[in-house]
């Protein structure tokens, strides 16, 4: 067979290899002109042997850095303790609750009883439902924050009822998301008050609040832009406040994330 016959042949085979290698051919010299291989190569093996001058850190060193890390990991959480406003214990969420909404209604009535019901003997008037919203909170974050509401409100309505305050005129906590407020890892929980009572007793009021031992003082605080002015009841005084409660979220903190 000659070179004719076999180019007869095969001619498509042929003529398909060799339009293949010619844009193999073509596709490397473009790729060549816009990207320096050369230089990128040059920068790998650079990289390559700053890598292997990195010194390794020695084992004691690591050591120390990890202890050193525990610690103020520790030391962190100690002063978030310190720092936040603490929970009694009947108004945690525990993850053993399986119906954190039937646990915030059944805290809620007993709150009324203890603290509407029986004030009313001393002839002190306080709101019925103690400010908390009508709506089912809607998840179990919503509920965990609606129970710290209470336990502030709690605290606040004790220190009112202990100080012989007139009335408790209005309580105002409000819940959702949009009432989160988030100072970085810092959370604010706001429950406000309206009480009224003679000028002695909103006196001795605020100084409970500012000394009893039990209280959960300084973070358990009367908010800036408070008042207190005479009312229009006679010689009844008002006092209008915000009360905060600040929590920590211990994840969020520089040390603790990751």
């Amino acid at each position: 067979m000659d070179l004719t016959d076999l180019w007869q042949q095969h001619k498509t085979f042929i003529v398909t290899v060799v339009a293949a290698v010619l844009v193999l051919l073509l596709g490397r010299t473009i790729i060549g002109s816009t990207y320096d291989w050369q230089a990128a190569r040059v920068r790998r093996d650079k990289d390559v042997r700053a890598l292997g001058d990195v010194e390794a850190v020695p084992s004691d060193k690591l050591k120390q850095l990890t202890a050193e890390r525990t610690a103020l990991e520790a030391r962190t959480t100690q002063l978030a303790e310190l720092c936040q406003f603490k929970l009694a214990p009947e108004y945690r969420l525990e993850p053993t609750d399986k119906s954190p909404q039937t646990r915030y209604f059944e805290l809620v009535d007993k709150k009324q009883q203890e603290l509407v019901a029986e004030p009313a003997r001393l002839d002190i008037t306080v709101p019925d439902n103690l400010g908390m919203p009508d709506s089912t909170p809607s998840d179990r974050d919503e509920v965990a924050r609606a129970l710290a509401a209470l336990n502030v409100v709690n605290d606040v309505v004790t220190y009112a009822v202990a100080a012989r305050v007139k009335r408790i005129v209005k309580i105002k906590y409000e819940g959702g998301a949009a009432t989160r407020v988030k100072k970085g890892f810092v959370n604010e929980l706001t429950v406000s008050f309206e009480i009224e009572g003679s000028g002695r007793s909103i006196a001795e009021f605020f100084e409970i609040m500012a000394t009893a031992p039990e209280r959960n003082a300084p973070f358990l605080q009367v908010a800036q832009g408070s008042e207190v002015k005479a009312s229009p009841n006679g010689d009844l005084v008002k006092a209008t406040f915000r009360v905060n409660a600040l929590t920590v979220d211990l994840e969020r903190t520089l040390l603790t994330k990751s």
